[in-house]
C-alpha cells in the first residue's frame, strides 16, 4: 500500500517472499550471483523420522473413538508437510485432528497450541488431559517464574495469543507450533513473534 514495508533495515524478510524477491531481482537487471541469501536460524537435529502415519484406531486408547477419514488425512498431512492449514467444518472433530497431531509428534518436538481466548484454552484442556499427554494450560492466572518453568517442564502447551506474547522470552527450542482460530489473530506484535522470535519452529499448523 506504500506505506509499509516487509523489508527492515537489516535486509531481513519473510522466507515466503523469497521467489517475490528474486523475480523482482531479475526483472531490474541485478546478477543474481551477487545475491546473497543468509538464514541466521539455528540447524536442529529433530528426529522426524520417527513420526509415523497414523490410522483411524490411533486415539482409540485417549478417546474410545475411531478417528474418521478426514481426520486422518488431516493428521498425516501435518506431520508430512509440516506447515498448512486444516480447515475443518463446525462439529467434524478439530480438536480431534489437533489432539492427533500432538500425539504423533509427543517424544520428537514439544509442541505449543496457540488459542484467542480463555473459553477455547480451558476447553482444549479439558480435551488434551483425557491423554497420556505431558501437558499444561498456561493462562493469565500463571504468574511469574512459574510460566518459565513451564516450558522446561511440559512437552505440550496450550496458551492465549496475548499471553504467548509475554513468554516470548522462555521459548529456548524450535517447538511445533499448532494455531487455533487463524482468523483470530492479527497486528503487528503477533506477525512479529511469528517472523522473529518463533521463525525457528520447523512445525506450523
Amino acid at each position: 500500500d506504500g506505506y509499509r514495508t516487509f523489508f527492515d533495515g537489516d535486509g531481513l524478510f519473510f522466507q515466503w517472499m523469497i521467489p517475490r524477491v528474486i523475480e523482482i531481482l531479475e526483472t531490474y537487471g541485478t546478477p543474481l550471483d551477487s545475491v546473497e541469501l543468509v538464514d541466521e536460524r539455528e540447524a536442529n537435529d529433530i528426529e522426524f523420522s520417527k513420526v509415523e502415519p497414523v490410522n483411524e484406531m490411533f486415539l482409540m486408547g485417549e478417546t474410545g473413538l475411531k478417528l474418521r477419514d478426514h481426520q486422518v488425512s488431516a493428521i498425516n498431512a501435518a506431520i508430512t508437510e509440516k506447515k498448512g492449514i486444516i480447515e475443518h467444518a463446525t462439529s467434524s472433530g478439530k480438536t480431534m485432528s489437533m489432539l492427533g497431531i500432538y500425539k504423533s509428534l509427543d517424544g520428537v518436538i514439544k509442541t505449543i497450541t496457540i488459542v484467542p481466548s480463555e473459553q477455547l484454552l480451558n476447553q482444549t484442556f479439558n480435551d488434551y488431559d483425557k491423554s497420556d499427554l505431558n501437558v499444561i494450560r498456561l493462562s493469565s492466572k500463571v504468574k511469574g517464574s512459574k510460566r518459565e518453568k513451564a516450558f522446561t517442564d511440559y512437552d505440550h502447551i496450550i496458551i492465549t495469543n496475548k499471553l504467548l506474547l509475554n513468554c516470548l522470552d522462555y521459548i529456548q527450542e524450535p517447538y511445533a507450533l499448532l494455531i487455533d482460530e487463524i482468523h483470530h489473530y492479527f497486528g503487528d506484535c503477533f506477525s512479529d513473534a511469528m517472523r522473529l522470535q518463533l521463525s525457528d519452529c520447523p512445525i506450523r499448523i
